[in-house]
């Protein structure tokens, strides 16, 4: 998974072959880094309650298209 406040995070994340699912970018300030790091939270522990119930998922689907922090960026800064 890739995070970053920065406004080529796809471009970045995709040049080191992360998979689009798997980034999250977040607005530049304590709010947004509130944000993507709660986002991850919660991520990480799905993922381990999947791994844990053998549950089926997705690996390059980290964030399973939840992504409160981007959403956040874009409700707050309209590009």
């Amino acid at each position: 998974m890739f995070l970053s406040a920065g406004l080529d995070v796809y471009d970045e994340a995709g040049g080191i072959g992360y998979d689009p699912r798997a980034v999250q970018s977040w607005a530049p300030d304590a709010g947004g880094a509130a944000a993507a790091f709660g986002s991850l939270a919660e991520a990480t522990s799905t993922r381990r309650r999947k791994v844990r119930q053998a549950a089926p998922f997705v690996a390059a689907d980290f964030f399973e298209g939840h992504k409160p922090a981007e959403a956040d960026r874009d409700a707050r800064h309209p590009e």
